[in-house]
């Protein structure tokens, strides 16, 4: 799958042809300071645009090839100091995506 130059791996098989929908739940993403080296095939740069309180889940809107919006605890988020403009990488495990055809 691809987007902006940016590719994502999923564990569910991807028809040969035609575009699709790729969907990843805001939770199943997360966010790093360095480049995760776990062996985790999804991990794209990216930069806090925006941040903003949702009760108990802090959310971040990132910028960058593929543009997300990942959920952290207020516990992460301070952890990694997520500030607006902050560098930060996305990353995302193949069985979190689900993909759908267009």
């Amino acid at each position: 799958l691809g987007h902006g130059g940016q590719r994502i791996v999923a564990a569910q098989s991807v028809p040969s042809e035609g575009d699709v929908f790729a969907v990843i739940p805001p939770g199943a993403l997360a966010l790093h300071r360095t480049a995760p080296e776990d062996g985790t095939r999804n991990v794209w740069p990216g930069t806090i645009s925006s941040i903003e309180m949702l009760g108990d889940c802090v959310r971040a809107h990132i910028a960058g090839p593929l543009p997300v919006v990942v959920e952290v605890t207020p516990a992460v988020a301070e952890a990694l100091r997520l500030h607006e403009g902050g560098p930060v990488y996305v990353s995302v495990k193949a069985t979190q995506v689900v993909v759908y055809p267009a």
